[in-house]
């Protein structure tokens, strides 16, 4: 039997995004004769045949918790080692603090999400994973992992650049969405929706200013509905009463069956992000029947064509954005052919088919 151990920074089966891919991926493996393993922070994990859970435990407050996770992880990870022997060790967050793990397993796989450099100064929340995240990318650098994957197109050339690796050695493993669990409905009569983790990445108050200037132009039936938590909530509900807006919700965290009701319901979805390695819940959106606007950046552009499955704008441009939202407010039956493209656009990222090919990749590694 193969077996692989999985290292994250948080729990993939409580979440969205790239831990809960990691899940899906460690679950198909399992049905196909795999023996999982996860080493990750204390989560309610679930019950899976062939698959097992290493939690370490950590303190709630930010700081304490990251210090103990740096702490601890590393040693876990050898008592590991030592009992379960990996054929695989699959490096789902960063080579921080898990520098151990490749010099010492039989054979290491590094899933590399995104690309930040030095935008990660202005993209992440807080000064040490800002600083984490830059020295974890040049470790990239030094360290010999035996494969590297990157979940988009523009991930794998971004980060051609940054490790100087042969394009052998980097594999395209795309990002999907179970599609079949998002029901198409095309609703011009819907909300706006924006569901996201409230982060300075995200960059949700340039969609507060277009939602401003939208109101400024007459009254408007619809509500602009802000879903997810995150450090910018605060200030980001501040802006919102300083701007005076009007017919805005701030739903907080919403789990997956009020999620894909949300998307059900709307009629836009709205992410001005600053960056992406991939954006999975713009394709969640797209399966969903939603007109979606996100930044043109790298990524996202891997799946979205402006104007055909969707619309694309800069990111901190929010006079654009609000343009192109009146756009497809007034012009709201023109939008379904867009609706219909995206649909299909996200039919071509099935999940399963994407963690069935990983899975190829990573039994062609042994």
């Amino acid at each position: 039997m193969k077996t692989i151990l999985f290292i994250s920074k948080a729990p993939p089966y409580s979440g969205g995004g790239a831990e809960n891919v990691i899940w899906e991926l460690g679950q198909h493996l399992a049905q196909n004769g795999w023996d999982v393993h996860y080493l990750c922070p204390d989560g309610d994990a679930p019950s899976r045949e062939n698959i097992h859970h290493w939690p370490i435990s950590t303190p709630n407050t930010f700081f304490a918790e990251k210090v103990g996770f740096f702490v601890k992880s590393p040693i876990k990870f050898i008592n590991i080692l030592k009992k379960i022997d990996p054929d695989i060790v699959y490096d789902n967050s960063s080579p921080i603090p898990y520098i151990y793990a490749y010099a010492t397993s039989k054979k290491t796989v590094t899933k590399v999400h995104a690309v930040y450099g030095m935008k990660a100064f202005s993209n992440k929340d807080n000064i040490i994973t800002k600083i984490g995240t830059i020295i974890g990318e040049q470790l990239y650098r030094v360290l010999d992992g035996d494969k590297i994957l990157a979940v988009s197109k523009s991930t794998r050339s971004e980060l051609q650049s940054v490790v100087n690796r042969s394009p052998d050695k980097i594999h395209l493993v795309e990002n999907g969405i179970k599609t079949e669990e998002y029901e198409y409905n095309y609703n011009p009569n819907g909300d706006i929706l924006c569901l996201c983790a409230l982060t300075p990445r995200k960059n949700i108050s340039t969609l507060l200013k277009s939602w401003k200037q939208i109101q400024a132009r007459g009254n408007i039936s619809r509500k602009l509905i802000i879903a997810g938590d995150g450090p910018c909530r605060t200030e980001l509900e501040r802006e919102a009463e300083e701007l005076d807006l009007e017919n805005i919700s701030f739903r907080g965290y919403v789990e997956e069956g009020e999620k894909k009701e949300l998307m059900k319901n709307a009629h836009i979805y709205v992410l001005p992000t600053k960056m992406e390695g991939f954006g999975l819940s713009n394709l969640e959106a797209m399966a969903s029947g939603c007109i979606t606007i996100t930044s043109d950046t790298l990524g996202v552009r891997d799946y979205m064509i402006d104007g055909e499955n969707g619309h694309l704008i800069e990111s901190t441009n929010h006079r654009e954005l609000a343009a192109v939202m009146r756009c497809c407010l007034k012009n709201k039956e023109n939008q379904k052919s867009i609706a219909e493209a995206a649909r299909q656009t996200a039919e071509s990222y099935r999940l399963e088919e994407m963690v069935e090919q990983e899975r190829e990749v990573l039994e062609s590694f042994i």
